[in-house]
């Protein structure tokens, strides 16, 4: 299978990247781990010229004394090398956590400034998913791999270099050899990154069914429909093929590096043997270093095929990483961007605005033209699927037109910052976030400055009055909180909306969804108090609550179909009077 396919090996430029980012990240760290690489190799080096001399000197020598300073000198670097052993690997961890917290802390700041239109497509997901819900595992490995290849180089280079002195072709059979080893252990490595970025999107579903049979919100349908052995069979059945080919891939790699490592070997005896015969006797210190420094060879090149293939297959981890960090971000304005009007005087105009998910054939939105004046009251209707939704998020400055554009008091959008946008603005989502924290933070968010008092008077008014609900409450019974209902996080999120005194252009997106019709209905009745003096778009299903609004725009196939009052539209006989009259049958 995998002959057939062109497999990618590592970018020499990610690499070399990767490596910049870890030595920004731990300097110090960095410079003492590569003094003490370097301090070993040449311990290494110095110990078989000194085992040789020790050797000679015990072999030849009359009296033991004679052998002592070189003795000596044996112990000492003995207790370097086994020194500088002892603090590699600790330095080697305290680089690869400073240096993967850093990458981590960089991936996860670049996935939160990704427009929306990532997250649209599977690519994005899978690479998101690549770089940071694997950071930590890639990153470990990536690090001891790369990490642990590079202290056994010099020694294996010193090694080879000292078997030249019984022979010139001894040290170019090993180098030849070496490199030729490379190659193959690169591809093997190459095998199993192509693997895992070809399964990413199964890992994935693995997960997701992991998170279905674990977490709260699901676990009572799961129950209701008896589908949890369901779900742990279709899980299964992904990761026992998974695993399946994952360990095939490992078993070729296996049994191609025992082969590849027993042929190198034997080259090498052969050639020693040969070297050794023509050269007739040899002194015992030759004889040992030729030994210990062959020990260090066949040792060596066994782990370092071990950490070729891993570091192979996880340095792809630099590529993907690079690509996120890479993405493009959300508009920017431009350095010459022009203020956010505020207040608004002229209003909102969109201008043959339409919109086109990655991907998809046809357009969500097409030719939509709204002017929403200062302090206006609009409700968009429709369908699902009519792209009320979507038309909301361009509003919000969460995703940018593929044609026609958006002006605030005249000036296009284009010129503004997102974060300039979003401070005139807010938004309830139909099924807005919950933050596993106290009730305060979860109306704030760290981003709003409001007193005690004044955020008591928000909940009071979306009915959470501070006597049943402290704004100390830790919420969120998977951390320790208390419980709140659907509801009652539908009262936080229009709260969190209300709370913030800039936003004054207010989005209710079904703001009452998981409302009792009695809830809802006290409040729409404080619907038009709760967004006085600011300009609303209330997306509704039910249409009931329409009738307070000022204007309503109905969409059909992301295209409008009406606008006006709505007694005007009722009186229409249209589109909207049709919805109308569909919902009022079921309350006769």
């Amino acid at each position: 299978m995998w002959d057939k396919v062109k497999l990618t090996r590592p970018s020499f430029r990610d690499l070399l990247w990767l490596f910049g980012q870890v030595l920004r990240a731990s300097p110090f760290i960095a410079a003492v781990w590569i003094t003490l690489v370097l301090i070993n190799a040449g311990a290494a080096a110095a110990h078989l010229l000194v085992l040789r001399e020790t050797v000679n000197t015990l072999v030849d020598a009359d009296l033991l004394s004679s052998a002592v300073p070189w003795l000596t000198a044996l112990c000492l670097l003995f207790l370097i090398e086994q020194t500088i052993l002892t603090l590699l690997p600790l330095l080697r961890e305290q680089l690869r956590i400073k240096a993967g917290f850093a990458l981590q802390r960089a991936a996860l700041q670049k996935t939160g400034k990704l427009p929306l239109e990532a997250f649209d497509d599977e690519e994005s997901h899978d690479l998101i998913n690549r770089v940071v819900t694997g950071g930590d595992s890639n990153i470990v490995q990536l690090m001891q791999n790369g990490l642990s290849l590079i202290e056994y180089t010099p020694i294996l280079f010193v090694s080879a270099v000292v078997l030249g002195l019984i022979s010139i072709w001894i040290p170019l059979i090993i180098i030849g050899g070496a490199i030729l080893l490379r190659v193959f252990e690169i591809r093997m490595g190459t095998r199993v990154r192509h693997f895992e970025v070809e399964n990413t999107r199964n890992k994935r579903l693995a997960d997701y069914y992991v998170q279905l049979l674990t977490e709260r919100r699901s676990g009572a349908e799961i129950r209701l429909w008896s589908i949890g052995e369901t779900l742990l069979q279709r899980w299964r059945t992904i990761l026992a093929q998974y695993l399946q080919e994952r360990l095939h891939i490992d078993f070729r790699n296996a049994s191609q590096g025992i082969f590849q490592v027993f042929i190198f070997v034997a080259i090498i005896a052969g050639a020693l043997l040969v070297t050794s015969l023509s050269q007739g006797r040899v002194e015992a210190g030759l004889a040992a270093l030729v030994l210990e420094a062959l020990r260090n060879i066949t040792a060596g090149m066994n782990s370092m095929q071990y950490f070729v293939i891993g570091f192979v297959q996880h340095a792809g981890y630099g590529e993907d990483l690079r690509r996120l960090l890479e993405k493009k971000e959300e508009e920017a304005a431009p350095e010459t961007q022009t203020p956010s009007p505020h207040p608004m005087r002229e209003g909102i105009r969109l201008h043959s605005v339409a919109y086109r998910y990655p991907g998809a054939d046809t357009d969500a939105l097409s030719d939509i033209n709204i002017h929403i004046r200062p302090g206006e009251i609009l409700a968009i209707v429709g369908e699902n699927g009519a792209g009320k939704t979507t038309l909301a998020h361009i509003l919000a400055g969460l995703r940018s037109p593929t044609a026609g554009h958006v002006t605030i008091d005249g000036i296009n959008t284009a010129t503004l910052s997102s974060e300039d946008r979003r401070r005139a603005c807010t938004v309830v989502f139909q099924q807005p976030a919950r933050y596993p924290t106290t009730l305060h933070e979860n109306l704030i968010l760290g981003s709003v400055d409001a007193s005690d008092a004044h955020a008591e008077a928000v909940l009071t008014r979306v009915g959470l009055p501070a006597e049943r609900f402290p704004l100390s409450s830790l919420l969120g019974p998977e951390f320790g909180g208390v419980d709140f209902s659907g509801g009652e996080w539908q009262r936080v999120a229009i709260a969190r909306s209300l709370i913030k005194e800039t936003g004054e252009f207010v989005i209710f997106d079904e703001p009452t969804a998981a409302l009792d019709p009695l809830a809802e209905l006290e409040i729409f009745q404080q619907f038009v108090e709760l967004v006085e003096g600011k300009t609303a778009l209330l997306i509704a299903h039910r249409l009931g609550p329409t009738r307070l609004v000022d204007r309503v725009v109905v969409l059909d196939g992301g295209r409008i179909v009406e606008i006006g009052n709505p007694t005007e539209l009722l009186q229409r006989n249209g589109k909207y009077a049709e919805m109308f009259a569909a919902q009022s049958e079921w309350y006769q």
